[in-house]
């Protein structure tokens, strides 16, 4: 898939550092007094990484993990952290699971009452177009059908 992308393929760590793809996609920092960077930064917390990655990325990863019965705690934490920086909160802190009511604003399959494992491989492979079992969506273009 990534072909030609990647220089140094020695493990998962050089895998990341060395592909392309990635070497465009900017760190979320922005210069803390708006104009020039050598005096500071400060976290961008309107980058995308907060109101796309976190919601479509690792909240269905955990989501997943929830479903087939394996623990996730490095996303866990990675979800704790930038919440942190969000006006939601995703994961509670002390107990690592989610507050069910934040999942309404993400990709989260048990937010489509996608509870078992064999709904989640039913629906990934499904090419039928029936969203009437998940609440009238459909859960590939996240639209109300």
């Amino acid at each position: 898939m990534y072909e030609g992308q990647i220089s140094d393929t020695s493990s998962l760590k050089r895998i990341f550092n060395t592909n392309i793809g990635y070497s465009r996609v900017p760190f979320p920092m922005i210069p803390a007094d708006g104009k020039d960077a050598s005096k500071g930064v400060t976290l961008n917390l309107n980058a995308r990484f907060f109101w796309e990655d976190v919601p479509f990325g690792l909240v269905i990863l955990k989501d997943i993990g929830r479903i087939v019965g394996v623990q996730t705690p490095n996303i866990t934490k990675q979800i704790i952290f930038h919440q942190k920086f969000m006006p939601i909160t995703y994961v509670n802190e002390r107990t690592g699971e989610f507050i069910e009511s934040s999942l309404k604003d993400t990709g989260a399959p048990s937010r489509y009452g996608i509870k078992t494992p064999e709904e989640l491989v039913r629906t990934s492979l499904s090419q039928e177009k029936d969203a009437s079992a998940y609440g009238g969506y459909d859960i590939f273009f996240q639209a109300k059908l």
